[in-house]
């Protein structure tokens, strides 16, 4: 099992890698700033496009073994190594949440809200995610609304969650 998880987190790693940096034998992209409200005028096989691909593949695959983890976890598996794997996954899905476009900003804001909370339950003195709370609290803030009262760690994007459970037969 742990073998299946350290693969796991190597390819989710490998996977927003490309989603953050692109490949690197890709030619340079137009370096052209683009206005804030305008398009620019990459093709539709352009790296960003691959980057928006890539980085929802990635929510989607931490999303799937998000839920699966958090289900061992209600089982009463609280053991280290399935504490870490959660944190793991819960801050990549996270970072590749963070880059959507077109989502409402209350809608991430909540998601975020209920990521950041799950990784602080399991990891107090994560420094990112207390950043990330806090950031989300100045939003909400700023807008006058509540925070949410209920943390759900399987409180996905709309579209971002696998579309069905994973399969625990292949352990």
């Amino acid at each position: 099992m742990t073998i299946r998880y350290s693969i796991t987190l190597i390819l989710f790693t490998f996977i927003f890698c490309l989603s953050c940096g692109g490949d690197s034998a890709d030619p340079e992209p137009d370096k052209t700033p683009v206005p804030p409200g305008t398009t620019s005028s990459v093709d539709s096989t352009s790296g960003d496009d691959r980057d928006e691909n890539s980085a929802d593949s990635t929510e989607k695959a931490a999303a799937a073994e998000i839920i699966t983890l958090e289900a061992r976890w209600s089982e009463g598996d609280h053991s280290g190594e399935l504490k870490q794997d959660l944190v793991i996954y819960h801050e990549i899905y996270v970072h590749s949440i963070v880059q959507a476009r077109g989502v409402d900003p209350a809608v991430l804001n909540r998601v975020l809200y209920s990521q950041y909370v799950r990784i602080l339950e399991l990891d107090s003195g994560n420094v990112e995610a207390e950043a990330g709370l806090n950031g989300v609290r100045a939003w909400y803030e700023t807008h006058g609304m509540t925070m949410p009262s209920v943390c759900n760690p399987i409180d996905f994007l709309p579209g971002h969650a696998p579309e069905e459970a994973p399969d625990e037969a292949d352990e």
